[in-house]
């Protein structure tokens, strides 16, 4: 089994072939490419664990050209391999996110140490995110209680649908956790660290909802002394969880309508229109 799957981006022919037997040698799985665009179209096809990435390639044969492109390999580690005239570009490359650099004629020995921590670094990364992921996983689920297979087959589907950005609507008698249900939800999205907004909309009066919802401006109505943000607003880039759907006024429902078609809408009284992201959880016990 290959200790690795490793990219070589070099101009040189002899030198991609004599690396590349080196680095086999040693158990790794090379494939090789001669400039940027052939690096870029060996990624669709092979998992590369690490790059190592001349300065200077074609066409261009420009350092800061390359150090520039460097940033698409970031989620791997990248070795720059670099001329003693270069070595100030090299320093660059580091601070921009490459692992190290090696001068040429490349030691094959420093070679193969560089690129064994490297890639250990590279694995413990990894593996850390991984774990970080399990952790929020087991976090977002953690109110969810029950190992029947109707309660398994529940949180099989929050995760898979979690990281999307799905409208759900959550069904159930009340008191059977609808809520604890949409927070999962929020908490196992890419939204998680952002609001989760929760409106019952059989609490708030009819004649109340869509200020509190959309807001309004200075001057809407009597009382109304300045703007205030609605609920939508405050849930901006997080989730909105509606509570009791069933219970919305139908002309409200016209008006949220935009929100979940554009998402856009209007303030009371307002006549700028607002942009909004939110992801929509709604909730019924009808």
């Amino acid at each position: 089994m290959a200790k690795g799957n490793i990219l070589l981006v070099d101009d040189e022919p002899a030198f991609r072939q004599l690396a590349q037997s080196w680095l086999s040698q040693s158990g790794y799985q090379v494939e090789t490419a001669a400039d940027l665009a052939a690096a870029r179209a060996q990624l669709k096809r092979f998992d590369a664990d690490l790059i190592l990435l001349d300065l200077s390639l074609p066409p261009e044969f420009d350092p800061l050209h390359t150090l520039q492109a460097m940033a698409e390999f970031n989620s791997r580690p990248v070795i720059i391999l670099t001329g003693h005239a270069e070595r100030q570009l090299a320093l660059d490359a580091i601070a921009l996110g490459a692992w190290d650099f090696i001068a040429k004629p490349v030691d094959p020995e420093l070679l193969a140490v560089v690129i064994k921590r490297a890639l250990n670094k590279h694995h413990l990364d990894t593996e850390l995110q991984q774990l970080k992921q399990q952790q929020q996983t087991d976090a977002g689920l953690q109110r969810l209680i029950g190992v029947s297979t109707p309660m398994i087959a529940m949180r099989t589907l929050i995760q898979r649908i979690a990281p999307t950005d799905v409208r759900v609507l959550v069904t159930g008698p009340s008191g059977t956790g609808k809520e604890v249900v949409s927070r999962a939800l929020h908490e196992l999205s890419r939204r998680a660290r952002q609001p989760f907004v929760s409106v019952h909309c059989g609490a708030i009066p009819a004649e109340l909802l869509e200020s509190e919802l959309f807001g309004y401006v200075k001057g809407a109505f009597t009382g109304a002394d300045k703007d205030r943000p609605g609920l939508l607003k405050l849930a901006d880039n997080g989730t909105l969880f509606l509570d009791e759907i069933g219970e919305m006024p139908l002309p409200m429902q016209v008006k949220l309508l935009r929100v979940l078609q554009e998402g856009t809408y209007f303030p009371v009284g307002g006549r700028e229109q607002q942009k909004i992201d939110v992801r929509l959880i709604s909730a019924t016990n009808a």
